[in-house]
């Protein structure tokens, strides 16, 4: 008996269910020899719909319990942060009323009176806050680091948001500082869900993508960076990995542009970006390494990526520099010089060269630490140290599982170079501006290499045993995050 076409009772040919069935959405949750390719358009749509439904669920429960920590830590921890918090509000302040700050001048009075009433905690080179009933009057270099601002070097897109939206919430009653605090864990709630959707975008299950999404939000120096003014990014390292790599789109224009979007921000956000290119570039140059099939024109348009994105942030920060560097007085001195920092020799390489390393890790205690004491905990500090261990040792996983998965191995190589490239980076400009250099690199610089991290932890857990463990892992951490303030009223 002559047997007809699989799919003789559908409204079109076998061939264009074929091509429905290549998509990319399919290769992520449907192999080949699953029963539900027999099944009529519709159902096909509507599992799909089903399954974009649930993802959208899993990224605003995320974005949930993201706002969930911030307005804890925002009402529990009034004071600034003991790191450049004041800074930060500072320039947001400025720049949303029109006026770019320049390095070196002294901190806007509303910036000092709300440190003085609001507090910090213990003191900074020994030099105690003002009070605040006479904050007013006090004289500027009675504030810590003689109350000068010294991060107007960074460039001002992200300050100009918050400082907008922070006015925007005052006329509510709300304070400049808490509008600019709840800016902040709104920019990290979207992009925590962002981050599970660039990590779905590697092909990883669902729970394995969400859970390294909340071991993010359940970093110390994330959670800290969702309640205080203060910015972190890393994202779009992801999604442009997966646009490469799964999607295997060459073009160059779409990185440039994000990279110059990034670099717009904050320089150091651009750590991912830039790992993220060193990988690409190398890959070009050494194919056979990259776990990637490419032809001899793929491999110069690889690389033309990586250029592209380079170029992108260099170009921003150097004309933002530039610009900068017009304004800025000839006989500035960082008030900060000397806190952290080294004079500079040719003697110094090996040193400088020594403190590459030092960011590997992310989360040591207390290097990498700016929680604020009303939110630490004893708990959270031992957290934080399980997770030091855990991170410095998941890029050299992921590289070694990447050699079975070659797909993800432009992954794995972006997160092992994530705290190098910040070492680099932070270096770099502390030699060049400064003609100084930093005694250590603290991991919180990397912040924006973490969001590589996840995703390397996602792909390394998406099997049947693991990805409970790295779930149970993940919500342990988020848990002890928000029980930590508590705790920390406790009496020791």
């Amino acid at each position: 008996m002559k047997v007809g076409p699989r799919f003789s009772l559908l409204p079109f040919p076998a061939a264009k269910i074929d091509c429905l069935v290549r998509s990319s959405w399919y290769k992520a949750h449907v192999t080949s020899c699953d029963t539900r390719l027999r099944l009529p358009p519709l159902r096909l749509s509507l599992h799909h719909l089903r399954h974009e439904r649930m993802d959208v669920v899993a990224a605003g429960t995320l974005a949930l319990l993201s706002l969930l920590w911030s307005l804890l830590a925002i009402i529990h921890s009034p004071e600034l942060s003991r790191l450049d918090e004041w800074t930060y509000l500072d320039y947001a302040w400025k720049v949303s009323a029109g006026h770019i700050p320049v390095a070196g001048e002294p901190v806007a009075r509303e910036i000092l009176v709300a440190w003085s009433c609001r507090g910090m905690d213990g003191t900074i080179q020994g030099v105690t806050l003002p009070t605040c009933s006479v904050a007013n009057g006090a004289d500027v270099s009675a504030w810590p680091y003689k109350g000068q601002n010294y991060n107007a070097f960074h460039p001002p897109v992200y300050f100009l948001l918050m400082g907008l939206f922070a006015r925007a919430v005052s006329v509510s009653g709300m304070s400049f500082v808490t509008g600019a605090r709840l800016f902040c864990g709104l920019v990290v709630a979207v992009s925590l869900s962002a981050l599970y959707f660039a990590i779905r975008r590697w092909r990883v299950g669902r729970v394995a993508a969400f859970s390294a999404t909340l071991l993010t939000l359940a970093t110390p120096g994330v959670a800290a960076s969702a309640a205080i003014a203060h910015s972190v990014a890393g994202a779009c390292a992801v999604w442009l990995g997966a646009r490469i790599v799964v999607d295997r789109n060459f073009g160059w224009k779409v990185p440039a542009i994000v990279a110059v979007a990034v670099a717009s921000m904050r320089v150091i956000s651009t750590v991912g970006l830039l790992a993220l290119a060193l990988a690409v570039i190398l890959f070009a140059i050494f194919p056979r390494i990259s776990g990637m099939a490419v032809s001899s024109v793929e491999r110069r348009r690889l690389a033309g990526i990586g250029i592209a994105i380079v170029a992108g942030v260099m170009a921003t920060y150097l004309a933002w520099a530039l610009w900068q560097g017009i304004r800025t007085p000839a006989s500035y001195v960082p008030a900060t010089k000397g806190v952290s920092t080294s004079e500079f020799g040719n003697s110094d390489i090996g040193r400088v060269l020594g403190t590459l390393i030092s960011a590997y890790g992310l989360s040591q205690y207390p290097q990498d630490w700016y929680m604020q004491l009303s939110l630490n905990s004893t708990v959270l500090v031992a957290w934080s140290t399980a997770l030091y261990c855990f991170y410095l040792a998941l890029p050299w996983v992921a590289l070694a599982v990447s050699f079975k998965e070659r797909t993800k191995r432009t992954l794995a190589a972006s997160a092992a170079a994530g705290p190098l490239v910040t070492g680099v980076v932070v270096q770099a400009r502390e030699i060049v501006t400064n003609a100084s250099f930093f005694r250590n690199i603290s991991g919180r610089y990397a912040l924006s290499a973490l969001p590589l991290f996840a995703a390397s932890a996602a792909f390394v857990c998406d099997r049947k045993w693991m990805r409970s463990g790295l779930c149970v892992f993940a919500s342990l951490g988020y848990a002890i995050v928000m029980i930590s303030p508590l705790l920390a009223d406790l009496p020791s």
